[in-house]
């Protein structure tokens, strides 16, 4: 029961102080929540001791569902007794929720903060505090995201140079967007590092955050200067190898030429070399503007086409221990066979897709696990009455009479990549009606899911003749014993 409340409790639960006074603290916890939340209370009650923190959901008497964080410490009286609990409430709901947005947003964030190495940041624009980093910014920097969340980037002096966060800061507040800003920063550790950075403005919960992208690009640096000064040792292996690599010096003259790739372009390694790149390639607006952003100390990675080739170039400055950008070097690979690859499976993939959303049968695929619907045809909404995000929210249970719940369920779970067909089964519309129904289905990786493929055959009407079939032919066989016809 509440004793005492602070303001801060009011604001946060939409209760006067004189309404929680009293209340039962539990009430204002979500009913999904409360039952383990009273086992946490029962636990340090049997204990003695709390555990440091805790996060459940509330209730507002809004009817508002916020998460919070509770740090707990019990009150003891002098005979050691337990006569109370000392809580601080804090509310998390909104880095909860960009957390459930960012899982919910396969396509924007999942990659990218899930898998990517690279370190990413979500932070308040106007506060410049983290509200979000991903694992690559823990195996970059060695900070857990506990010590860095609420805090900004002074605070855990990342940025060698205080004036290279202002320039990086004020040049997302101006741009909205910023990509290959070069600087140095401290890990953890205290070693320097080199990082290109990336950042957007983007709106979250109607507030303006930064996310902002590091590139850890010390081993490229180190390998630059390294190239750089072993280039004539080195030009023997890289004219050998299938790529073009290519550097210039700071007026974008081109100082080494070398690669197998070069004769894709019809060029001899070394051919160019004390030609102006701007002049050699004046044809290709791209790629003159790719050199000289590089030159500008701009990493680029960047597509060309030319002619009927397609290369995957990078351009990366050439910058000396006084950060003077002393020219460029670049690496360009032939993708064009890899090009055509995606464009085919893609077309490949339209096509399946076409093909299942036009069936003139219904079909879904489900998860073998779950029996979850993972995706339904048009046919299938018109069949069955469910449209497209009532079927997402169902399983195969549900379009299923009880009595062959069971049927099912052992059914489920063949894994066999051939096509099954399965006999007849009784599936059940929205509105009631029971249709009879042949089964195909086909084993299937749905979106990192074991899953199968399945279009419906509706066979009612087919079942409903077998069925009089059989009936008169029973009728037939009676008859004749009753009467003792030879048939």
């Amino acid at each position: 029961v509440f004793t005492y409340c602070n303001p801060a409790i009011s604001i946060l639960s939409g209760y006067s102080n004189d309404e929680l006074l009293n209340m039962s603290a539990f009430r204002i916890v979500l009913e999904e929540d409360r039952k383990w939340v009273i086992k946490e209370y029962t636990k340090w009650a049997t204990s003695g001791v709390s555990d440091s923190k805790i996060e459940f959901r509330i209730r507002t008497k809004e009817g508002i569902v916020k998460y919070v964080e509770q740090q707990t410490n019990i009150v003891k009286d002098k005979s050691g007794k337990i006569i109370g609990y000392s809580c601080v409430l804090s509310d998390i709901t909104e880095r909860k929720l960009i957390e459930k947005n960012l899982i919910d947003s396969e396509e924007r964030f999942r990659k990218a903060f899930a898998t990517s190495p690279d370190a990413i940041v979500i932070s308040d624009a106007s506060t410049g505090k983290y509200i979000y980093v991903n694992p690559g910014f823990t195996d970059l920097t060695g900070y857990p995201d506990k010590e860095v969340i609420g805090k900004t980037s002074d605070e855990i002096n990342i940025f060698e140079n205080y004036s290279d966060r202002q320039s990086f800061v004020d040049e997302v507040k101006k741009n909205k967007t910023v990509q290959n800003f070069l600087t140095r920063f401290r890990i953890k550790s205290g070693e320097i590092r080199y990082g290109s950075l990336g950042a957007a403005i983007l709106e979250l919960y109607g507030a303006p955050h930064i996310l902002s992208i590091t590139r850890d690009i010390t081993k490229q640096k180190l390998a630059e200067k390294a190239l750089t000064e072993k280039q004539l040792q080195l030009q023997s292996v890289i004219s050998n190898a299938p790529i073009i690599l290519f550097v210039l010096d700071k007026n974008g003259v081109f100082r080494l030429s070398e690669g197998k790739g070069l004769s894709s372009l019809g060029l001899k390694p070394g051919e160019v070399v004390g030609q102006s790149a701007i002049d050699v390639y004046k044809d290709f607006p791209d790629i003159v503007d790719s050199i000289k952003s590089a030159l500008a100390g701009q990493l680029k990675n960047i597509t060309h086409k030319i002619d009927k080739k397609v290369f995957d170039a990078n351009y990366t400055p050439i910058i000396e221990n006084n950060n003077e950008i002393t020219g460029v070097i670049g690496v360009a690979t032939d993708i064009t066979e890899r090009i055509r690859f995606e464009e085919t499976l893609k077309t490949s993939e339209e096509n399946y897709k076409y093909l299942f959303e036009n069936n003139p049968q219904p079909m879904w695929v489900y998860d073998i696990d779950t029996l979850e619907f993972l995706a339904v045809n048009k046919y299938a909404v018109n069949k069955y009455g469910y449209t497209k995000e009532e079927f997402l929210s169902m399983t195969l249970l549900d379009i299923r009479p009880a009595d062959e719940h069971e049927r099912l369920k052992n059914a489920v779970y063949n894994n066999d990549m051939a096509i099954l067909k399965s006999g007849y089964w009784k599936h059940r519309t929205k509105d009631g009606e029971i249709l009879f129904v042949e089964i195909y289905s086909h084993r299937l990786d749905f979106m990192g899911r074991n899953a199968r493929l399945v279009m419906a055959n509706d066979v009612t009407e087919r079942k409903k003749f077998e069925d009089a079939l059989l009936e008169s032919e029973e009728t037939y066989r009676l008859t004749a014993e009753q009467t003792g016809q030879i048939v």
